[in-house]
């Protein structure tokens, strides 16, 4: 939801026991946010959790996401069909 922190994020999954965690950022939030949750994860001994990532990102941002750990980046006009198939594939 809207009023998630990451900490709370982080901790549903764990008790979750859950694959991934995936995130939309519409106001330019997403590389603090990203930071915020590997950190977290690696602080939890979560590094088996894939992030994914999408909304409003800059191009120029993308590369620097997949270098912090973000497994996939999703920017406005992925096709659905695309998307689909590349958490698919992440998760398999």
């Amino acid at each position: 939801g809207l009023y998630n922190t990451p900490e709370h994020i982080v901790q549903m999954t764990l008790e979750e026991n859950a694959d991934a965690i995936g995130v939309s950022f519409l106001g330019g939030e997403h590389l603090f946010y990203a930071r915020k949750f590997m950190n977290l994860l690696k602080q939890e001994d979560m590094s088996n959790v894939r992030l994914i990532i999408g909304g409003v990102i800059p191009p120029i941002d993308v590369e620097e996401l997949k270098k912090m750990g973000v497994h996939a980046v999703f920017t406005p006009g992925t096709r659905r069909e695309t998307l689909l198939s590349n958490v698919n594939s992440i998760l398999s």
